[in-house]
């Protein structure tokens, strides 16, 4: 069954990599529609946070007006302090979104993983790899997953916070506790 579920992970990762890639090389040529698309990005929130983040990142100011009300793209500005510091750490020397898209992308691969280790604790190894199957292949969830939206993290994180309360209640006391605070 590891195996299995390593390559369910695997092919979630690889699916919402390909998906940002494909919408921020071909979306361009292939729109007439709005400036975000003609950009290549999926989302108009993810064009504005990602083009602010970058901003940030060039510019002198502390990451920590990220959280501040004139950064507008983000409505509590912790995706915009991420990609900003990614930006700023990660010396690319231009704008890259396809960045942003894989920590995306392996968050919500992440959150996979997670979420199949969870059910596998209750159910059939057969229902597990069924349900960690239609996890990685949610639309809603590998269209969030390509694009430098929010949700891959909240999902990943409640996934991480359910993992946490589960294995509080089978007493396994101190990796739910550790689980429960990450998340």
């Amino acid at each position: 069954m590891k195996n299995k579920i390593i390559a369910i992970v695997i092919f979630a990762f690889l699916v919402r990599v390909s998906l940002g890639s494909f919408a921020f090389g071909y979306l361009p040529t292939l729109s007439s529609g709005s400036e975000p698309q003609k950009a290549g990005y999926l989302f108009y929130d993810a064009y504005h946070r990602d083009t602010q983040a970058w901003d940030l990142a060039q510019s002198s100011e502390p990451l920590s007006v990220a959280f501040s009300e004139k950064r507008t793209s983000d409505q509590y500005g912790g995706l915009l302090w991420l990609l900003a510091a990614v930006y700023r750490y990660i010396p690319l020397g231009s704008h890259n979104p396809i960045l942003p898209v894989l920590i995306s992308s392996l968050t919500a691969s992440i959150g996979v993983g997670i979420f199949a280790y969870m059910v596998s604790q209750f159910v059939s190894e057969n229902w597990a790899i069924s349900l960690t199957g239609v996890m990685a292949i949610y639309p809603e969830s590998v269209l969030l997953g390509a694009s430098q939206m929010r949700e891959p993290y909240l999902i990943m994180l409640v996934t991480l916070g359910l993992f946490g309360m589960i294995a509080v209640s089978q007493a396994k006391g101190v990796v739910g506790a550790w689980s429960i605070a990450l998340s």
